[in-house]
């Protein structure tokens, strides 16, 4: 599930928004001021974050500048009380990407957390829409046309079996972890980690003589090989 950091000076807030998005199965850190928050990202860079404007030493509108310069795939949910149209406005041309007005309602925070990363996931998928065809020796997958063959000849694989096809062979080579694959294939669902192995194992046996084209990376994920 992805990983939403939470940066804001109100404690009881945090621990709200900590408990509420934990029942959800999202991983949660929260964090007093942006200066923490930065520095957190050296050990993990968060998927979404959900940052207060009115902070002291380094404001949501600093943090959120700064964010941007460093890590621009991050996604940011500004959180405050300010209502005037101009602080929504000036929070959006840094590049937030979204508004929420406290008091708010945990519905509403959850339903804007999916609303964002949902585009953010579509927007991945776009720009890895152009490595649409894998092909490896006889094998070949096409994405877009949902087919999988070797040597001509069609290879049934079940959805969720296309949808890690697809995940690791848009990026040949780069090990995808297992959060990865777990947001990427099970978004809205809480499997444990290991339905990933099963159905790797089963999509391999599919494979056949190309079954090992699919890498195991112990305690990371899985990659696939480059194309040839």
């Amino acid at each position: 599930m992805p990983y939403i950091a939470v940066a804001d000076d109100e404690k009881d807030l945090r621990e709200i928004i900590e408990i509420q998005l934990s029942k959800h199965g999202y991983e949660i850190k929260t964090f007093e001021s942006g200066k923490d928050l930065l520095k957190s990202f050296s050990e993990k860079i968060p998927d979404l974050v959900l940052l207060d404007i009115m902070m002291d030493n380094m404001n949501g509108y600093e943090t959120l500048s700064e964010i941007r310069r460093k890590y621009s795939s991050v996604s940011v949910i500004f959180l405050t009380a300010k209502t005037q149209t101009m602080d929504k406005v000036l929070g959006l041309d840094l590049g937030a990407d979204d508004y929420m007005t406290k008091p708010f309602q945990k519905e509403e925070i959850l339903a804007r957390i999916k609303a964002v990363l949902r585009r953010k996931k579509d927007s991945q998928v776009l720009k890895s829409s152009k490595n649409q065809i894998y092909r490896y020796q006889k094998l070949v997958f096409n994405s877009e046309e949902r087919n999988l063959s070797i040597g001509g000849e069609g290879i049934e694989i079940t959805k969720t079996e296309f949808l890690i096809l697809k995940l690791l062979s848009s990026v040949p080579k780069k090990v995808f972890t297992r959060d990865e694959i777990l947001e990427s294939v099970w978004s809205d669902t809480i499997v444990n980690e290991r339905t990933i192995d099963v159905h790797i194992k089963r999509l391999r046996k599919k494979l056949g003589e190309y079954e090992d084209i699919i890498k195991t990376h112990s305690g990371f994920g899985y990659s696939i090989l480059a194309e040839e």
